[in-house]
C-alpha cells in the first residue's frame, strides 16, 4: 500500500504536488495558451484537479450531448443512497475577461453561457439518454436532476471587481462563476488520505487495498467513451456509486506520470 499522506508530510515527495502547481500557475500567465491547451492539462491531472477521496474518483473529459454540443468535463459527486450529482463544466480561458468595463458578461462569458443553455436543452429534449449517460437513483426514482454547472474563466484579481455582476450572473443563470485560481488552491489544498472516506456503509465491503488504491489522487480523466462503457457495463449500481462500483473505477483508471515519480522516490 502506498502512503499518500506523504504528499503532505514527506518533503521530497511533496515537491511533487510543488513542482506541478510551478507549472499550472506557469501555464496562467502564458498568453499564447488557448483554451485547449488548459484542457489537456487539467485532464492529464484530473484527481488533483476534481478529485476527492470523499466524494469524486472519477473525472469524464469532453462529455458529449448528442453528436453538436461537449461539456470540458463531468465530474460525479457520489451523495450516497440518492446516487451521483454531476457537475458539468466549462473551460474558457484564464486570459478572458469575464465582464466588460460596464459590468456586462464579455463574449467569452457569453460564449460559455450558451454552452451550458445548449447541454441543458439537450438534456430536456433527450430523457432516455439523460438517464442512460449521467445514471442515479434520484432521477430513476423521481426525474431529480442532479446536475450543477460550473465556468472556469479569468483570473481572481481581475473578476473580483465585479463581484456585484457575477453574483447577478450566478443567481440569474443558476451556474457557478469561478476563476482559474480556484482551480490553482484546488491543487495547493487537496486533501491527501490513505483510504476513500465515502458517506457509505457500503464502503465496509472493499478491501483495504481497494480503498488506498481508489484514494491515488493521480488519476487521468477518462474519455466519454470510457465512461460509456464504465456506466453501461450489466451491474452497475445507480446507489452508492462509488462504493458499489469500486472494482470498475480501478479497472477503468489510467494515472499521470506523477505515480511514477512518486513511486521513484527513495527516503
Amino acid at each position: 500500500m502506498r502512503d499518500w499522506t506523504d504528499l503532505y508530510r514527506n518533503k521530497p515527495k511533496r515537491t511533487i504536488i510543488n513542482d506541478l502547481i510551478g507549472e499550472w500557475t506557469s501555464l496562467l500567465t502564458d498568453t499564447s495558451l488557448v483554451e485547449e491547451d488548459y484542457q489537456k492539462f487539467i485532464a492529464e491531472h484530473a484527481g488533483l484537479f476534481f478529485g476527492s477521496p470523499t466524494s469524486s474518483l472519477v473525472t469524464i473529459s469532453k462529455f458529449e450531448f448528442g453528436n453538436d454540443h461537449k461539456a470540458d468535463f463531468v465530474v460525479p459527486h457520489d451523495e450516497g443512497s440518492y446516487g451521483f450529482v454531476y457537475e458539468i463544466i466549462e473551460i474558457e480561458s484564464p486570459n478572458d475577461k469575464a465582464f466588460t468595463q460596464a459590468a456586462i458578461p464579455s463574449q467569452a462569458l457569453a460564449a460559455a453561457l450558451k454552452q451550458i443553455q445548449d447541454w441543458r436543452r439537450w438534456l430536456s429534449n433527450h430523457p432516455l439518454e439523460k438517464a442512460e449517460l449521467l445514471p442515479s437513483k434520484a432521477l430513476l426514482l423521481n426525474g431529480d436532476e442532479r446536475f450543477n454547472f460550473s465556468i472556469y474563466i479569468d483570473r481572481r484579481e481581475r473578476l473580483s471587481k465585479y463581484d456585484e455582476a457575477r453574483r447577478d450572473f450566478e443567481k440569474s443563470h443558476n451556474i457557478q462563476l469561478r476563476s482559474f485560481d480556484r482551480l490553482t488552491e484546488r491543487l495547493e489544498n487537496y486533501a491527501f488520505f490513505n483510504t476513500t472516506i465515502l458517506s457509505s456503509a457500503e464502503e465496509s465491503r472493499l478491501g483495504e487495498s481497494d480503498l488506498n488504491e481508489l484514494a491515488n489522487p493521480f488519476f487521468q480523466a477518462m474519455t466519454f467513451k470510457e465512461w460509456k462503457t464504465f456506466c453501461r457495463k450489466p451491474g452497475f449500481h445507480v446507489s452508492h456509486m462509488y462504493a458499489l462500483n469500486a472494482k470498475r473505477v480501478l479497472e477503468s483508471r489510467r494515472y499521470s506520470a506523477l505515480l511514477g515519480k512518486y513511486d521513484s522516490w527513495t527516503d
